[in-house]
């Protein structure tokens, strides 16, 4: 709706934001055919993808991020991966973009979990998680599920290292998470 709103008025030149995958994946078209300049804050490489001449992105693209983590767990020998990530479109586009750069690199994905953004628990996720045995854990979500999950595997007594996406780059998760954000 507000998008529709900025659509109709003729001092609109441009429209920023959202910053949210899915949110930018809905306005997208609409924005392409009114040929609205759309410049999102959004981080998922579909917003891009097909390439539309009125839709740009700000943040770097999820693919991008799934390769710089594949590559962490080469150069640290993580070889078994155990993933787990938000329901919404940033979690599902991160997921698809691990799957394909693991399996690129040859890091096998054990487990595939996922938690819905408004989850206040994450034990179910990461006791199965455990039972894989994973070398790491790879959580692909935005505040406050990556928190929780790092809350979590502490108090589980899980080990194993915790990855992020880019997801969590700000002040909120280390609020959240803690003394479970140290290491």
């Amino acid at each position: 709706q507000a998008c529709q709103r900025l659509l109709g008025n003729e001092n609109v030149v441009a429209i920023i934001g959202p910053s949210l995958t899915g949110t930018s994946l809905v306005i997208a078209p609409a924005c392409e055919s009114a040929e609205m300049p759309l410049v999102s804050c959004g981080a998922g490489v579909r917003i891009v993808t097909p390439v539309r001449p009125y839709v740009f992105k700000t943040a770097q693209s999820d693919s991008l991020t799934a390769e710089r983590l594949v590559d962490y767990a080469k150069a640290h020998s993580i070889k078994r991966v155990g993933f787990m990530n938000d329901s919404n479109a940033f979690g599902q586009n991160g997921r698809e973009e691990w799957l394909r750069a693991a399996k690129t690199a040859g890091v096998e994905t054990v487990v595939l979990e996922s938690f819905v953004t408004s989850d206040t628990d994450m034990t179910t996720q990461l006791t199965n998680i455990r039972a894989a045995n994973p070398d790491a854990v790879v959580c692909w979500g935005t505040n406050p599920g990556p928190a929780i999950v790092a809350r979590d595997m502490r108090r589980l007594g899980m080990k194993q290292p915790l990855l992020m996406s880019h997801g969590i780059a700000n002040m909120e998760f280390i609020k959240l998470a803690g003394s479970a954000a140290e290491g």
